[in-house]
């Protein structure tokens, strides 16, 4: 099934260029797949337009970051790295064939995606050997030996949900889905279940068409059902429009919390509408600083400053996801074949992208896998976010 979860990812050096008669020999004798003599050439495919691909859009600022920095760096023992990308639109039939065009047309040495559709892909790149990284497709992690599945990493995304709720004492949830996300539907089934293991009831689900959809509407069914949480499994326009809503009929929601709304742009247009919508982060808040943090916030601005506002949660996703996969690249050696870029991709342990992600780890009392994430909220005043809870750890037994 899809899955609304991440690919935990690794990140290293970048390797310097090769020097030596030998070093350039072995460059040019190499036959792999996206590599040359001077380049080795990635691919992304990733939602820009069709419905629901807001949330998408800026993926390619995140891997302009990355490779920019690789490339400043050295490249890839020596190459330049370079990449071209596909829209899959939203469309299952189009991303297939996005996917197809770059293993089988362009021929990448490994591919990056962002999009709720490429899991539909997955069958198709695995017959194929081809090294992946992204959402919804690099579906397995090794921790202590033991294989942390993606359906591991959703449920210890549902399982912080639900403590999160607890800390406002929240009892009664509205859910709010985009029509059309079925990955968002599956993670509702497991966010209902964490959250009634913690004593909290889901009283209703509210499927959001962003066309006919009326945002007055879903605020009047929170109102008549005395929702005191609404989750929104939805676009961060819908949760945008229906926080307006609720705040304008005096809805007596404790807390609002959203799968995407790390936007910097959006909170500058819609800070007023936004105020108090929490959302969680499965990287470090950018908020927090550190080392990391200041190594993204620089990449972005010298290669990505179209983006605006460095606060974008696909950006840190993609760019994290290229930087695995480059980490990968460049661990197989100076002819890096998809046999051993794959190995290094299964050989990642305890991956924390240098301080932007905390590793996956086991609870040693229970043996149960633990993933912490961190949950901000937009700020009641000005245009920024807060740091609520900087890590709370979700639990894969919690919801099993």
């Amino acid at each position: 099934m899809p899955v609304l979860g991440v690919g935990l990812l690794l990140v290293g050096a970048v390797g310097c260029a090769v020097g030596g008669p030998r070093g350039q020999e072995a460059i040019s004798a190499c036959d792999a797949p996206g590599v040359a003599p001077d380049e080795i050439r990635i691919g992304l495919m990733y939602s820009d337009t069709g419905t629901s691909s807001t949330a998408f859009g800026m993926a390619r600022a995140g891997v302009d970051a990355r490779i920019g920095l690789a490339n400043e760096e050295g490249g890839v023992h020596g190459r330049k790295v370079v990449y071209e990308w596909r829209d899959d639109q939203m469309s299952l039939d189009v991303s297939k064939r996005a996917v197809a065009d770059l293993v089988e047309n362009v021929g990448v040495s490994g591919l990056v995606t962002s999009s709720f559709l490429a899991g539909a892909s997955a069958s198709y790149l695995e017959d194929r050997k081809v090294p992946v990284t992204g959402l919804y497709v690099d579906s397995k992690v090794s921790v202590g030996g033991r294989k942390f599945t993606a359906v591991d990493l959703v449920a210890t995304m549902a399982d912080a949900w639900s403590q999160y709720i607890q800390k406002f004492h929240s009892k009664r949830v509205l859910v709010v889905v985009s029509d059309g996300l079925s990955p968002a539907s599956s993670f509702g089934d497991y966010l209902r279940q964490a959250l009634s293991g913690a004593g909290i009831a889901t009283i209703g689900t509210e499927v959001y068409a962003s066309a006919v959809g009326s945002p007055d509407q879903v605020a009047q069914r929170a109102v008549a059902l005395n929702a005191d949480a609404v989750i929104f499994l939805s676009d961060p326009e819908v949760s945008v429009d229906v926080m307006r809503s609720l705040r304008r009929m005096g809805a007596p929601v404790k807390v609002a919390l959203s799968f995407w709304g790390y936007d910097g742009n959006l909170v500058q247009t819609d800070q007023a509408a936004m105020a108090g919508l929490s959302v969680m982060l499965y990287h470090a808040p950018l908020e927090a600083g550190g080392p990391a943090v200041e190594r993204y916030k620089n990449a972005m601005a010298r290669y990505a400053p179209y983006a605006g506002r460095v606060e974008q949660e696909i950006a840190v996703r993609a760019y994290i996801e290229t930087d695995r996969l480059i980490t990968a690249l460049t661990a197989a050696g100076q002819c890096p074949t998809s046999q051993k870029v794959n190995s290094a991709l299964d050989g990642i342990v305890n991956y924390a992208a240098g301080g932007l992600l905390r590793p996956v780890t086991v609870d040693p009392a229970t043996g149960a896998f633990q993933q912490c994430y961190a949950f901000v909220r937009v700020n009641d005043r000005a245009a920024y976010f807060d740091i609520v809870d900087n890590q709370i750890c979700g639990r894969a037994a919690a919801v099993r």
